[in-house]
């Protein structure tokens, strides 16, 4: 493995997009200060904005917290793939909206017959450069469930919903207001085990996504080891082309109905 002072540090960056750096207490600051420039320069150079290119101060904290091993995750966002994938975004989302708007509607209608309260229900999760968002759902829940024992919280309507993942519906809203993308990894709710995990911590560079790789593979709610490798599998693998895929095998999930977007 070849040591950082070996050589200018940001001669080993040319042509790279994103890299994870594991350096010691003494090392990180000076390599900090190196690495930090030189993404400046090729944001400028590619048409970015400063913030853009370097990844959030206080994730770089939280991730360098370690007295005995300091880890930093930056990213360049290059301005046309950035531009590409939010106007792809909005492209699907306006379509979706404009199919589906009959039975939002519906939707709608038959949760307030159902029980009373209101039709969306707001979760927190954490976003992009680990900022908070409320994620929306169509309630699937009685107001009051917390006095009610597990089995009887889930409304009848509520029931259909969480099977079919209609209930996922309303993050079309997260999408068009440029929280979510279409395609991402799915977001992580505060306090979530993954988010004291490094290699996740690198996954908070990438909007959290309606679906997503995860979810195209199967994999299990519960094991974070393998979320946490098909995240960054997608984040390496990044492309339109690429989110047309997961898209497709999404859609082809929910008629079958499979899917489930947790």
């Amino acid at each position: 493995m070849l040591e950082p002072d070996e050589k200018p540090f940001a001669d080993y960056l040319r042509d790279v997009d994103s890299m994870l750096v594991g350096v010691s207490a003494q090392q990180r600051n000076e390599i900090r200060r190196e690495l930090l420039a030189h993404l400046e320069d090729v944001a400028a150079e590619q048409g970015s904005s400063a913030n853009d290119a370097v990844f959030q101060e206080q994730v770089i904290a939280d991730l360098g917290a370690s007295q005995d091993l300091g880890l930093a995750f930056y990213e360049v966002h290059h301005g046309s793939h950035e531009v590409a994938k939010r106007v792809f975004d909005l492209c699907i989302v306006i379509v979706f909206l404009m199919v589906l708007a009959p039975l939002f509607l519906l939707v709608a209608v038959l949760i307030k017959l159902d029980s009373r309260g209101p039709i969306l229900y707001q979760d927190r999760r954490i976003g992009r450069n680990g900022r908070r968002f409320a994620l929306y759902k169509f309630r699937s829940m009685f107001v009051e469930c917390g006095k009610l024992p597990p089995e009887r919280r889930v409304t009848r309507v509520g029931l259909v919903l969480r099977k079919t993942s209609l209930d996922e519906l309303p993050q079309l809203f997260n999408v068009l207001k440029g929280e979510m993308s279409v395609v991402g990894p799915r977001p992580a709710a505060p306090g979530d085990i993954r988010l004291a995990i490094p290699q996740w911590r690198c996954v908070l560079a990438l909007r959290p996504g309606l679906t997503g790789p995860e979810v195209c593979g199967g994999v299990a709610r519960g094991d974070v080891q393998k979320q946490i490798e098909a995240s960054l599998h997608y984040a390496g693998k990044q492309s339109l082309l690429y989110d047309l895929r997961l898209l497709g095998r999404t859609l082809g999930m929910l008629v079958r109905p499979r899917a489930r977007f947790r």
